[in-house]
């Protein structure tokens, strides 16, 4: 069976292969031998009889010619194997969106909420489900957390229960983690923040990729042009070659406003190959955490040892 995954809900596209398959094959568009590990994966499965699946994820990301391969492989054993495809609409495929509801939709949040404890199986009263997108909003990673926290009470979840066992977010995000993270701050630092904060080792893969693939854009932005230096004017010229708004291009350079002291360089601290490297290395821990190799703590330790100077 063939299945498009659209939209962009992260987690309702996991639970949804999770439902289908037990252990898929994930394959990410930055893996060198994406193609050669679909093929070894549909042979493997053909030999010993399998259908654990094959998830490709972001395809859409894939180079022309091998998506092309691709597809033509998918549809030859998509009546034999499962095959989960993300963000492409394939023909003969069955098209499965996963559209989060928009950040200021609260009653499309509550339902959201509702829809995803009854996939897991959580019995939740509507004034619960209203005080959850009170503290966490969309976050979705969040949610899903505190509502299998909650799933441990064995009984139907009142406000009470919502409001004594659920943390209350504060104003520190996963971002300003990975920012931390990524600054080389202090391990037991970090971790006191995402205890008190709430966010979840999804969510801070998530985040500390996205920030990589930004100082990607801004380094090779500065090896490509020869006048760009540490003035605003460059900022500006930055966030035109790379799409970053120039106060985030600021944020990661440490540039220094007029009267303020400037923060740690996260360009100049990392080289391109040591981005690279961490990319990948944070891919193959997601694709740990997916298969049950790695719980949240013991994700977090290697991640945290990963950045480590």
């Amino acid at each position: 069976m063939i299945y498009s995954l659209l939209g962009d809900s992260e987690l309702l596209k996991e639970l949804f292969v999770k439902s289908k398959v037990s252990c898929p094959t994930i394959i990410f568009p930055d893996d060198s031998d994406r193609f050669a590990k679909l093929e070894r994966t549909v042979t493997s499965s053909l030999m010993f009889a399998e259908n654990d699946g094959v998830w490709l994820k972001k395809f859409r990301n894939w180079n022309k010619q091998e998506k092309t391969a691709a597809v033509t492989l998918i549809k030859k054993m998509g009546a034999t194997l499962s095959f989960f495809v993300e963000d492409e609409a394939l023909e003969e495929s069955e098209k499965v969106n996963f559209k989060l509801p928009k950040s200021w939709d609260k009653k499309g949040w509550e339902r959201f909420i509702s829809e995803l404890a009854l996939k897991l199986g959580v019995d939740i009263e509507k004034s619960a489900v209203e005080k959850m997108f009170e503290l966490f909003g969309g976050k979705e990673w969040i949610l899903f957390s505190e509502l299998k926290k909650l799933k441990a009470l064995n009984r139907k979840i009142t406000l009470k229960d919502v409001e004594y066992y659920c943390y209350i977010m504060n104003a520190t995000t996963s971002e300003e983690i990975a920012t931390d993270i990524l600054k080389n701050v202090n391990s037991s630092v970090v971790i006191g923040k995402i205890e008190k904060s709430g966010v979840v080792f999804p969510q801070l893969l998530s985040s500390l990729s996205k920030l990589l693939f930004e100082l990607g854009l801004i380094e090779e932005a500065f090896s490509s042009s020869s006048d760009i230096s540490g003035n605003w004017k460059s900022i500006l010229k930055l966030e035109k070659i790379t799409g970053i708004k120039a106060g985030r291009i600021a944020k990661f350079t440490g540039f220094a406003f007029s009267g303020t002291v400037g923060g740690t360089n996260l360009v100049a601290l990392y080289s391109p190959k040591e981005l690279r490297k961490s990319l990948v290395e944070l891919q193959k821990l997601d694709e740990s955490y997916k298969k049950g190799d790695l719980n949240d703590k013991s994700g977090l330790l290697q991640l945290l040892s990963l950045f480590r100077k």
